[in-house]
């Protein structure tokens, strides 16, 4: 089975760049080359009539309408391939963009958040089968489009990641540090969650630090300056060292349609180098945690309020747990979904190759490696 993954992400020029992409696209493409499938990722302004031909099953990832959608879903369609709608992120709901992170966030106007949930909705309004990461989605997906196949294919970690990072962690102690890794902007409007039991949990501990990696505008003034320290994104492959060394992270999220629906990668990210998570309770990461082999490594906030759980860590006695190791696999492993099979040849021939990517002319190649900043 030869499957390609179709993105419209803004970051054209380095695809692996963008977080959705990477999780979605090319840590599902490394998992199905294991498996046996060939599978690529291309821009949709580098798509060819002929990779009609040359492949059995097409992934739109976060599909929306434009002229690029609208021609690569025709020429598809013409020849009788398989067309996928894959979503990880409720941005095809247009009643839901008033809660939208970048609403919250102040990053854009209501008006223009709708019109990108509409293009989204209309573009997926052509599809009989989709993709979402989470029950949830699958939840709200089937509301708007019911004569639809709907299957959640789970998010999950990258084996080259984690092989990596093995590598890089070994023998890092972790210090009092509680690290935060928003990733981008959107998150300004859930730290406001956690920001008084923070302060007031590193005003009574002054052993502890708080780094921040990665955008994030918060009342840093407030906080004792000389223990929080606030870095800038570091490359993906570098990120297990950063979190390796903290004694606990922490993922909060407000109370929203969008956040409901997320599938906590920030509690995958951590909890593989045996750092406890401080997280928002989410119907997703507790199912998650029920299916990992290593769930005994995650502490999180469960329901209690986050003053008792910070205090909890900052109990001497409390360790933070051995990293499972890159052998251990403790997360969801991706499928092939509607019942698609690999082929047992192909296992021998794909395994271990790095998906090819088909970029737009004068692009970098966007590939997740050593070195790139994410």
């Amino acid at each position: 089975m030869k499957i390609l993954f179709l993105s419209q992400s803004q970051r054209s020029t380095q695809l692996a760049a963008d977080p959705s992409v990477r999780y979605r696209c090319f840590h599902l493409a490394e998992e199905l080359r294991r498996q046996g499938c060939l599978a690529d990722i291309c821009h949709m302004d580098a798509f060819e009539p002929e990779f009609a031909r040359r492949y059995d099953v097409f992934v739109f990832h976060r599909p929306r309408i434009d002229k690029g959608f609208a021609r690569a879903r025709s020429i598809i369609a013409d020849a009788g391939r398989l067309a996928i709608a894959d979503f990880d992120d409720l941005i095809f709901d247009v009643a839901a963009a008033h809660a939208s992170p970048q609403i919250l966030s102040r990053n854009a106007s209501l008006f223009s958040v709708s019109r990108q949930h509409a293009k989204a909705f209309k573009a997926l309004e052509t599809f009989d089968h989709v993709t979402v990461s989470t029950q949830p989605l699958t939840d709200r997906a089937r509301a708007l489009l019911p004569h639809a196949k709907i299957e959640i294919v789970p998010n999950g970690l990258s084996a080259r990641w984690c092989q990596y990072g093995w590598e890089r962690t070994r023998g890092i102690r972790p210090g009092r540090i509680v690290g935060y890794f928003p990733g981008t902007s959107s998150h300004n409007h859930d730290f406001p969650v956690v920001e008084d039991a923070l302060r007031a949990f590193l005003d009574q501990h002054r052993d502890f630090h708080f780094l921040v990696v990665g955008p994030l505008k918060f009342k840093s003034d407030l906080f004792p300056t000389e223990r929080v320290k606030h870095l800038p994104p570091v490359p993906y492959y570098e990120l297990p060292a950063v979190i390796a060394g903290c004694w606990c992270t922490i993922a909060p999220l407000a109370d929203t349609p969008f956040n409901r629906c997320k599938s906590g990668l920030k509690f995958f990210e951590s909890a593989a180098w045996g750092v406890p998570v401080a997280g928002t309770p989410s119907r997703t990461c507790a199912s998650t945690r029920t299916a990992a082999r290593n769930s005994r490594l995650i502490q999180r906030s469960g329901r209690k309020p986050w003053p008792p759980w910070l205090g909890q860590i900052s109990d001497r006695n409390f360790q933070p747990g051995d990293a499972p190791g890159p052998r251990t696999p403790a997360w969801p492993i991706p499928r092939p979904p509607f019942g698609l099979k690999p082929s047992p040849r192909g296992a021998r021939t794909h395994e271990g190759r790095a998906p090819v990517q088909h970029l737009a002319p004068g692009s970098r190649v966007g590939e997740a490696v050593p070195g790139q900043s994410l």
